[in-house]
């Protein structure tokens, strides 16, 4: 059975990710309250629209500002954003978290999104971002959908963020440039315990040094990413993801490989240095669990367990393993709302001995942003933690601020890694979003200091029409 009475067939779309502050906390404020059955991003409108109903009593305004964004959806056609951003940065070598490959070396950036209905089941997305040292416009937003109830396929550069959390993804994020893929998943949960599932085949673009055969090459190697959640009770989702990077330059790619590297990885994979093992490519994976309680006020606590390649040369154990802890307070007040993030994770990440540059696209990382605060070959460590508060000022101001804190760490013990490379790295980001009848003007200053302890400042304004 499907769950929920809306049909997925005319709401081939999904929502912002990463794009628009102001309506991902709506969204993250209705997968809460609402308990919604979605790990990992971007959400669905047809999951949206169909959960949205469950708040439609207890919280109107919530309720009445998510149904007035999708509105702009159940057009046949339509601009759904458009956003012009200037900067000035004192440092011209700091990543921005998660905003695809831009640094504060961008002085301008420029977003646009819409979509083309071309018939009850087919739908043209387009859209795509540009920014000062982008090389071109990135297509974030352009791909091409056939849906159905218990499916849909895109074709393109559909983005992906597999985790519960809300700051960083270990997996896959939005912090390198979008991956062309294809791509199936279901656009509303299906059976009794709300499953979805998802899986991607994509191509990362060129690069150097894919080591095959003893000898190193250049090329485009492939991506493949799945994903699968459910609900074991209404306030209980699980989840589990995996990606893996293979082929590329003189690597052949051969899909009964890649399969029993899936489904054995010990003997087709993670063999570490094993005779008999011809290793298929790079894998990582998680599992990850959220609970949406009520303990006088509402609240989700999520938790997921990552692992880069197997542990112990068994199958079942994650290895090199990262510990991540998120809770989100909706409503701390009612006009208030606050998220809390830590993560432990330990060596081994974002580098591998098959690929040089390691787990990246386009040389930033694929996974958390915390890959960019690392020399690009360095296997340590690390400790983060963030926070981020969300006041409402009034109907037209809306203040944010957000802290990051990390610590590149030798996680061995053994002093296998040169923790004296690294200072600890302290970012703030305090914003207010203006808010007008048809558009947003939104101010940053964004400042800390980097892995080597250099100071950044960053300023920005941003002019989004809505």
């Amino acid at each position: 059975m499907i769950c929920g009475t809306i049909s997925a067939a005319p709401n081939a779309h999904y929502l912002p990710l990463k794009s628009d502050p102001l309506i991902e906390l709506e969204l993250e404020r209705l997968a809460t309250l609402a308990k919604m059955p979605v790990m990992s991003k971007p959400y669905h409108l047809a999951t949206v629209q169909d959960y949205l109903e469950k708040i439609k009593t207890d919280y109107p305004e919530l309720y009445r500002r998510i149904n007035s964004y999708i509105s702009r959806y159940r057009q046949k056609s339509n601009i759904t954003s458009f956003g012009i951003e200037a900067s000035y940065s004192d440092f011209e070598h700091k990543n921005i978290p998660n905003q695809r490959g831009q640094t504060s070396a961008s002085n301008f950036k420029g977003e646009v999104a819409g979509y083309w209905k071309l018939s009850d089941n087919i739908n043209l997305s387009a859209g795509g971002i540009v920014y000062d040292g982008s090389d071109g416009i990135i297509p974030n937003h352009t791909y091409l959908s056939y849906v159905h109830d218990y499916f849909q396929i895109d074709v393109g550069y559909k983005e992906v963020w597999l985790s519960p959390l809300q700051e960083s993804a270990m997996l896959q994020s939005t912090n390198a440039k979008p991956i062309a893929n294809f791509s199936i998943n279901n656009p509303v949960p299906i059976t009794d315990f709300n499953l979805n599932y998802s899986l991607a085949f994509g191509k990362l673009e060129k690069m150097d040094g894919i080591l095959f055969e003893g000898t190193r090459s250049s090329g485009t190697p492939g991506f493949l990413s799945m994903h699968v959640s459910f609900q074991p009770t209404n306030n209980w989702t699980i989840g589990a993801s995996r990606t893996m990077q293979f082929g590329g330059g003189q690597r052949p790619v051969d899909f009964g490989v890649l399969w029993d590297a899936i489904f054995n990885p010990i003997e087709s994979d993670n063999c570490g240095g094993q005779t008999k093992c011809n290793e298929s490519g790079n894998q990582q994976a998680a599992i990850s669990t959220k609970l949406d309680l009520y303990l006088g006020t509402p609240l989700s606590i999520y938790y997921e367990l990552a692992g880069e390649d197997s542990g112990g040369f068994r199958w079942y154990s994650l290895g090199n393993r990262s510990y991540n802890l998120g809770v989100f307070f909706p409503y701390m007040t009612e006009k208030s709302s606050v998220y809390f993030e830590i993560q432990s994770t330990r060596i081994g990440w974002y580098t591998h001995h098959l690929y040089e540059e390691g787990y990246r696209n386009e040389g930033d990382t694929i996974g958390h942003w915390w890959g960019d605060e690392k020399l690009s070959n360095d296997g340590i460590g690390a400790e983060i933690a963030n926070v981020r508060f969300n006041y409402e000022l009034s109907d037209s101001f809306h203040f944010d601020f957000k802290y990051s804190t990390l610590k590149n760490v030798d996680t061995t013990g053994d002093n296998q890694f040169d923790e004296s490379l690294y200072k600890r790295s302290n970012e703030l980001t305090i914003g207010l979003s203006q808010i007008g009848n048809n558009n947003i003007w939104r101010y940053e200053f964004y400042t800390g200091n980097d892995m080597f302890g250099e100071d950044f400042t960053r300023v920005s304004v941003k002019y989004s029409w809505q």
